[in-house]
């Protein structure tokens, strides 16, 4: 298996007291396709640009 070209761990994200991303971890490699899924929330798209 290849390196990953990206890793994140534990990645944690607040908007005032509003905890929206705890404890997200993942791996990108060469040639995957990943997605996020979940509810409607404020804690995807910023988990994006982190």
């Amino acid at each position: 298996m290849s390196q990953p070209l990206l890793s994140v761990s534990g990645l944690m994200m607040r908007f005032g007291g509003l905890l929206a991303v705890n404890n997200v971890s993942l791996e990108l490699r060469e040639r995957e396709i990943v997605s996020l899924i979940g509810p409607t929330a404020p804690g995807r798209p910023p988990s994006l640009t982190a």
